[in-house]
């Protein structure tokens, strides 16, 4: 640390926001740190993303709370905030008794259902091909855990007589998922694109007739992440993870390549 720096002394235990932002743009004023004019993305416009050290500036770190293992909440600064963002935006929009529907109950899609767990009285209906993910999804708030090779459609309209999901959070971002927005969500609803790879192919009326919008994600703000500390402090968000040294890197990529590793893994130096 400079001797500028105020926020942290030397020494203590951070977790850092995915970005380096300026702090003077237009966007970053409104405190839209995603859209800093400046920003600088380690790992991704910028060297230090599987490395030892991590340089990055005084305004994307957060003091850890006492007790919270750095490792063990480390994922929380990209695959949890991106969660908590949308989950965030969705439950601006839940009504209690409303249904929200987890497509994917992965890295992301677990914190996502136990922040919207946290966050509102919705019913939670989780979307996922594997059994162990479904069971996981019901253990971490989730009142159903569907199999998505089922007829979901009718399924929501039976869940929700016949009203649709206020709210859809798909973590997987395929073109099979997101076309099932049209299909399950309600008058008014919105499908968060949280997992991308896919493509979304609707004609335009299909959104104009029931008034639905498909919503992008984009990591989240700064303040979201002192937001999802202070959930992980309170034990209302759980993160399952699995540590692996910097040495197995690629062999840790390619397990997650194959949709081998539950929850997230994290990378030790």
């Amino acid at each position: 640390t400079g001797e500028e720096v105020t926020t942290v002394s030397e020494g203590q235990q951070v977790i850092c926001h995915p970005v380096m932002t300026c702090g003077t743009c237009r966007p970053c004023r409104q405190g839209e740190d995603m859209y800093c004019e400046n920003v600088a993305f380690p790992g991704l416009t910028h060297d230090g993303g599987f490395a030892e050290y991590l340089g990055t500036n005084e305004r994307a770190v957060i003091p850890l709370p006492d007790g919270v293992d750095p490792a063990e909440i480390a994922p929380h600064a990209d695959a949890g905030i991106t969660a908590y963002h949308a989950v965030k935006k969705a439950v601006a929009e839940l009504n209690p008794g409303d249904t929200a529907v987890v497509i994917g109950v992965g890295g992301l899609g677990h914190i996502g259902v136990q922040c919207l767990d946290a966050m509102s009285a919705a019913d939670i209906v989780a979307l996922d091909l594997k059994e162990s993910a479904r069971e996981l999804a019901r253990e971490l708030g989730a009142r159903h855990a569907l199999d998505p090779t089922d007829d979901v459609r009718s399924e929501i309209d039976a869940l929700t007589d016949g009203t649709g999901a206020a709210q859809i959070l798909d973590f997987v971002g395929a073109d099979e998922t997101t076309a099932l927005g049209p299909d399950i969500a309600a008058a008014g609803g919105d499908h968060h694109v949280v997992g991308y790879g896919g493509h979304v192919h609707e004609p335009a009326q299909t959104l104009v007739d029931g008034e639905m919008a498909y919503r992008g994600t984009l990591v989240g703000r700064y303040t979201e992440l002192q937001e999802l500390v202070a959930l992980v402090e309170r034990r209302e968000v759980d993160l399952r993870t699995s540590r692996y040294d910097l040495s197995e890197i690629n062999a840790v990529a390619e397990r997650l390549e194959h949709g081998d590793i539950e929850g997230r893994a994290v990378i030790t130096p």
